[in-house]
């Protein structure tokens, strides 16, 4: 049908044509675009045509030595898009300078396109994308297997991207089984992505590797620091993980490649590594298995990103864990006054004044970034006290714009 299309507009150079298929596998007619798209690797990967080296002939008037019939595809490409968006907040772009950024090594099966550097920076001017990550596999598992260890192994710091939903959405069952369709996404995630809130199955291990990271560091510490003049000083044996009110108390062993952690459970975790606390990728082998993690220490801290899912420990000795508990917990204050920006952009339009009175859902502003226009509505009935920006202004993410009446003010 594409090639037909094309002959039948007498169309020479490359180009894309779209279908959208169905659950009985038709396919329909969508549209083209005269030049290559950004799935382009993927059609590359599985024929082994270098698309752009073509294009390039054929406008130098060079005539294909290919035909139709001598093409075919083997294995399967998926490609995943990185971009500079927030998933917690319904994909809003992201700006800043990329403190971070160092993608996987590239391999026959990996391929990586990209057009930015650690250090550069991502405006509000520009499209979001980062990065394209390609894989190949044999078949369609192998390129998932591929494709989830590969952004397991992309690190990007600075702005926040989308790599945490698709971690998570390169492993999710209805994704694995080809059952996904253009629903998916407002079906299975309405509010977005939190990688900071999902729950995951895999906590204990990320406790478990959180315990190692800790250990590892602490043993460090016993030969450079103030403990290496301690005759037989060692690490503790038995530790307590905890994130968010939940404790994962467990026992850590060292062995000849790595370390054995077991939880109060009786899970044992044989974990083979050979991490130090100078690398952000934790690296490991587990039941035949080859797993990457990211840690970073913040403060008294091992912040752990995991398959599309963020847990952030601090590691206590079991009586400190019991004194832990009684610490006072800070509570979150009253709603701010304040309608914020969601993202980094121009202010094209303004709606309101100060003393207008307006209900939840009404328009109040407009924001444009990254070629989007983006509505800002009200979240709440109320008066508004005053409009803290001008339309035509740069505004920063989480800038605050208007400001409400208070309750107090009112009553």
């Amino acid at each position: 049908q594409a090639v037909a299309l094309a002959r039948a507009v007498d169309y020479v150079s490359a180009g894309t044509v779209e279908f959208v298929v169905d659950a009985d596998q038709n396919f329909y007619f969508l549209e083209m675009n005269t030049r290559l798209q950004v799935e382009h690797p993927v059609t590359e990967y599985v024929t082994g045509i270098d698309l752009v080296e073509w294009m390039i002939r054929i406008a130098a008037n060079e005539k294909l030595t290919l035909r139709q019939d001598d093409i075919s595809a083997a294995g399967w490409s998926v490609e995943s898009r990185i971009y500079a968006e927030d998933p917690s907040r319904n994909f809003l772009p992201s700006i800043g300078r990329l403190t971070r950024y160092q993608p996987p090594q590239e391999t026959n099966n990996v391929r990586v396109d990209t057009g930015v550097a650690e250090g550069g920076q991502v405006s509000m001017y520009y499209d979001p994308m980062i990065a394209k990550l390609v894989v190949h596999g044999e078949n369609r598992k192998e390129a998932f297997a591929e494709m989830a260890a590969g952004l397991d192994q992309f690190q990007i710091s600075g702005v926040q991207s989308n790599l945490p939903f698709l971690q998570a959405l390169v492993r999710h069952d209805t994704v694995l089984s080809a059952q996904m369709n253009t629903t998916f996404i407002g079906e299975e995630f309405p509010d977005g992505y939190n990688h900071e809130t999902q729950v995951s199955e895999h906590i204990e291990l990320a406790a478990a590797i959180a315990t190692v990271a800790h250990y590892v560091s602490e043993m460090r510490y016993a030969t450079i620091g103030s403990r290496s003049n301690t005759r037989n000083w060692t690490a503790a044996t038995k530790w307590v993980a905890v994130t968010d009110g939940e404790s994962f108390p467990v026992d850590i062993l060292a062995t000849d490649f790595g370390h054995q952690v077991t939880t109060e459970s009786g899970k044992e975790f044989l974990i083979e590594h050979v991490w130090k606390p100078t690398k952000r990728l934790f690296r490991f082998a587990l039941d035949g298995e080859n797993l990457t993690m990211q840690v970073q220490k913040i403060a008294m801290a091992y912040q752990i990103d995991y398959f599309g899912c963020r847990s952030t420990f601090r590691i206590f000795t079991p009586k400190a864990a019991q004194y832990n508990q009684y610490m006072r917990k800070i509570k979150s204050g009253e709603s701010s006054p304040y309608l914020k920006s969601p993202m980094p952009g121009l202010l094209v339009e303004i709606h309101v004044e100060a003393g207008q009175q307006v209900k939840a859902g009404d328009l109040v502003a407009v924001i444009e970034a990254m070629k989007m226009e983006n509505t800002l509505r009200s979240e709440r009935d109320g008066k508004i006290e005053r409009v803290l920006v001008n339309q035509g202004e740069s505004v920063a993410a989480d800038q605050a714009m208007i400001e409400f009446e208070s309750e107090k003010s009112i009553s």
